[in-house]
């Protein structure tokens, strides 16, 4: 995401001083990616921590959207599955998918707000 972008930009800038052979274009497909692997390890201990016991996915839908994402968009999974790269993000590199909890609640609307 470009807030995610736009925070781990500044660390880029150090990369000559690391003496890599890789191109700055690699290390922040790299940045961004293990970026996105933490945050949703991150959630994963949230929704365990509040009892979330089956997550969706949800990509995000534009232009840029891979054929992974959207064919992984709206599936649920339980909780049990959680596997990175597998059943929930990141799929591939710089991948923007993200989870939220999912309730098999029958919700409707309209009852609240006649």
């Amino acid at each position: 995401s470009l807030e995610l972008w736009d925070f781990f930009c500044p660390f880029l800038g150090y990369l000559p001083q690391l003496k890599t052979k890789t191109s700055k274009a690699n290390a922040g497909r790299l940045v961004m990616t293990e970026a996105a692997y933490f945050g949703q390890q991150a959630q994963k201990q949230c929704f365990n921590e509040l009892g979330v016991e089956k997550y969706e996915i949800v990509a995000t839908l534009d232009s840029r959207t891979s054929e992974i994402c959207q064919e992984k968009d709206g599936m649920i999974f339980d909780m049990k599955d959680y596997e990175p790269g597998v059943t929930a993000p990141p799929f591939h590199v710089n991948c923007r998918s993200t989870t939220a909890p999912y309730f098999d609640d029958d919700f409707d609307i309209f009852k609240i707000f006649p």
